[in-house]
């Protein structure tokens, strides 16, 4: 039998307070290898390259778990291992990647990375949640970011919308398309 390879591509369009920047993302799996390119993830203008292994499986509790590892290059430098998991549970949803990165640079420029969120599906192409990431592509006076997001999905495409540290001077919004092929 033929294990096709599966590709995603997604950007995600930050609409901060007097600047503006993407943040793209392509992967690519075959069986239960994964392979992740990013830019503006780890830190602006910067590119990252991961390699990792797929464990998933489940029924009506669903899991995926994704250890990878990475070189960073750009305004930061360095490796990074990684982690993306997934569990799914009727229509609830977690999500969450994160890394730590090795700065070549210096020791006090290690950093680490995350992005969660957990959602509720209460119609069926509709999810709702909330979210945090800790990044140093936006900085602000949270040292962890806070956020809401609604999403919808329909067939192979789906867009999110997200606004972090609502009710603050530090509030932001992302807009992310995604596409799976």
């Amino acid at each position: 039998m033929q294990h096709p390879w599966t590709f995603s591509a997604s950007a995600s369009g930050y609409f901060i307070p007097a600047d503006f920047f993407v943040l793209p993302v392509v992967t690519a799996d075959h069986r239960r290898m994964h392979l992740e390119a990013r830019y503006n993830y780890e830190d602006r203008n910067t590119v990252s390259l991961f390699g990792g292994y797929k464990f998933e499986g489940g029924n009506q509790f669903t899991y995926s778990f994704i250890p990878m590892v990475g070189g960073v290059t750009g305004r930061s430098d360095g490796i990074a291992p990684a982690l993306e998991m997934e569990l799914d549970y009727r229509k609830f949803s977690f999500y969450s990647e994160s890394e730590y990165l090795f700065e070549f640079s210096a020791q006090e420029n290690h950093f680490f990375y995350v992005w969660s969120e957990i959602g509720y599906s209460p119609l069926r192409n509709f999810t709702c949640g909330m979210s945090i990431q800790k990044t140093k592509s936006y900085h602000s006076d949270f040292n962890v970011q806070r956020g809401l997001f609604l999403s919808y999905q329909a067939k192979f495409l789906e867009w999110k919308g997200y606004v972090f540290n609502p009710f603050s001077g530090d509030s932001f919004a992302i807009l992310t398309m995604s596409v799976e092929f």
